[in-house]
């Protein structure tokens, strides 16, 4: 498993990778899939923007993420699954 300090400050997605999303408001989760992987996370409206600038082709600094805020903490969670899948 990769832990979030082993990864690189600025994160972007490998350019053979595909990511996927598709919030579930209902449920209040978001389920996001790459490289064949998918996984069940927590929906904010922060989640989703960080996935569409990624989707983007933008490179995003996830060392501004605070641990602290549980919104921001289920980010490092789907920067750690992406990386784990191979797709930042």
């Amino acid at each position: 498993m990769i832990e979030v300090d082993e990864i690189d400050d600025l994160i972007s997605l490998n350019c053979v990778s595909t990511l996927q999303w598709i919030p579930l408001l209902d449920t209040g989760e978001i389920l996001v899939a790459a490289n064949g992987h998918c996984s069940s996370f927590r929906y904010s409206t922060d989640l989703q923007e960080f996935l569409r600038s990624l989707a983007e082709g933008n490179r995003v600094d996830v060392s501004k993420l605070q641990a602290v805020d549980p919104r921001e903490s289920e980010t490092l969670s789907v920067v750690t699954a992406l990386a784990c899948w191979g797709a930042i």
